[in-house]
């Protein structure tokens, strides 16, 4: 390829995520204007009626494509245009407090943005933009399946007014959440250019939206901006994130909404509802939240933190509420919905039977002995194999294996986190920052717990089966375990960790560099670094 064509990539790489940034900002800082001039006022309250905000707009152009692609083309036209008249006009009543709030969401909102430019450059940084989707299928791992691709082949087929039964080879449209889905529908009459590399640059900008999420909720317990900017650092820059940007399966969009409504429950603003709305839109992301979603009730029960009836109701019924018209797609326009609930809960995803017979059934062939081994076998997948990774450190190829596959594994030098939070039997240890770690670790281990005992299958507990927002918060808790015991130690194992990373899942890989996408990626790293230090440099609150 001509260095012509190759600056040309670039340019409609970064100019196309600018594009999709600039199309998702105006309703992300809409809804935060709204829930500004309403009784909210805390940031992080701010970014998640923000979220909220955008994956609203994005499922009701999923629905208005479904039953009007003419209607809906016309949403998705109308709606940043609205949006951004209105925040024209809130931004006029704001006084000098509600700006600086706009200012402090800008912060993580930029991040992400930098965060996807970066994955975008690595991912293409030997070739293969002609081919995004197969390009991601191996770039950062093992050849993986095309789940990558579905999301764009629902919206194409809403596009075209008709949704094929099945949809592409065994799998039906219900068998997949909507969510992608609706804002590749949502950013359609914005796209130009080749339309695959449209839909893999915004679904990488998608999967980076755990950055704010996670934002919102260190804000919400009131970590310091610096710290909150090298635990974010952390979580970035490690292989997990560059496979599950890249590869762009809805797992790490999922886990922003998880994340986020693990925020709404902590927050200083109490707004129930809000909470089963995020609760509802991870699961409309991806099924596999559900294990976070029951990790997170599990860990409010050991926190003893008091949650009224009246809250839980409504949580309750603003996510079953939420989540009920793409229940009943499933169940009335393209049954059964459930194959991958038998799949993972009953071991059979072939079964035509409703899933409690298919439940009953499957349990009731096993004796209490193979039921309980199966939950041993599933604990071990997902606590053991730290030894193999540690044995491999110095293969790259058997690092992105074990990281891709395994839980503590794919923690890499994170996984000294729980030794560092065994610090805090030392009561001088014991200080608000270990006390969030701890919280991290208690939400991951009671996801993990429920995880490990709702598979069926015994060794099915395997990361890409599982919550992503647990992995995620488990680097988080762990970073501020080590810093709770050492910034400095902290701050070189984050730079050590980041460096492998990228040295295995970036730079070893065969093929030549393409020297375009080097100065996006130098580029991006620019911006990312910028960002970062703009959030570090929030005024320290603990």
């Amino acid at each position: 390829m001509t260095n012509d064509a190759e600056f040309l990539a670039a340019a409609l790489l970064l100019l196309r995520g600018v594009d999709y940034f600039l199309v998702l900002s105006l309703p992300f800082f809409a809804a935060a204007a709204a829930a500004l001039r309403t009784r909210f006022r805390q940031p992080a309250s701010l970014v998640l009626f923000g979220l909220a905000g955008i994956a609203l707009a994005a499922y009701a152009a999923f629905w208005l494509w479904f039953f009007s692609p003419r209607t809906g083309y016309w949403f998705s036209l109308m709606l940043p245009l609205a949006c951004g008249g209105y925040l024209a006009w809130s931004w006029r009543k704001f006084e000098h407090r509600e700006r600086a709030a706009f200012r402090a969401i800008s912060k993580p909102w930029t991040l992400s943005l930098a965060a996807a430019l970066l994955i975008l450059a690595a991912g293409f940084l030997f070739g293969g933009w002609a081919t995004p989707l197969t390009t991601a299928q191996a770039r950062f791992s093992h050849a993986l399946p095309p789940d990558n691709a579905l999301p764009l082949i629902f919206a194409d087929q809403l596009r075209q007014g008709k949704v094929l039964r099945p949809m592409a080879g065994e799998w039906h449209s219900s068998d997949r959440p909507p969510l992608q889905t609706g804002f590749t529908l949502l950013a359609d009459p914005y796209r130009a250019g080749p339309r695959t590399l449209g839909y893999m640059i915004l679904a990488v900008f998608l999967q980076s939206l755990w950055i704010p999420a996670a934002w919102a909720l260190f804000k919400t317990l009131q970590v310091s901006g610096r710290i909150t900017a090298w635990l974010i650092a952390g979580v970035l820059f490690s292989g997990f994130v560059f496979v599950n940007s890249f590869f762009v399966w809805p797992k790490l969009l999922s886990a922003a909404y998880a994340i986020a409504c693990l925020a709404a429950l902590f927050a200083s603003e109490p707004a129930a509802a809000i909470g089963g709305v995020l609760g509802a839109f991870s699961l409309l992301a991806h099924g596999g939240s559900v294990f976070a979603l029951l990790g997170a009730a599990a860990a409010l029960v050991l926190l003893r933190k008091r949650v009224t009836i009246r809250t839980a109701l409504t949580i309750l019924a603003a996510l079953s509420l939420s989540y009920a018209p793409w229940f009943a797609y499933q169940k009335l326009y393209d049954p059964p919905g459930d194959r991958l609930l038998k799949m993972h809960l009953a071991g059979d995803e072939s079964d035509p039977r409703p899933l409690g017979i298919a439940l009953k059934d499957a349990y009731g062939r096993l004796t209490v002995r193979q039921m309980m081994a199966a939950r041993v076998q599933n604990a071990k997948t997902a606590f053991g194999y730290e030894a193999e990774y540690w044995r491999n450190w110095l293969s790259a190829h058997e690092q992105r294996t074990w990281q891709f596959f395994y839980f503590f594994p794919a923690l890499g030098i994170y996984m000294l986190g729980p030794l560092a939070l065994a610090a805090g039997f030392a009561r001088k240890c014991r200080t608000s920052l270990w006390r969030i770690a701890a919280l991290c670790w208690i939400f991951v281990l009671c996801t993990l717990v429920v995880w490990c005992a709702l598979l069926f299958t015994p060794r099915a507990a395997v990361i890409h089966q599982g919550a992503y927002a647990a992995v995620v918060l488990a680097v988080a808790g762990s970073v501020l375990a080590l810093w709770n015991v050492s910034r400095r130690l902290a701050q070189i194992l984050i730079t050590l960790q980041s460096a492998a990373a990228f040295l295995i899942y970036v730079v070893l890989a065969p093929g030549e560099v393409h020297s375009a996408m080097l100065l996006l990626l130098i580029g991006a790293l620019c911006l990312l670094a910028w960002t970062l230090r703009w959030m570090a440099r929030e005024r320290e609150v603990q």
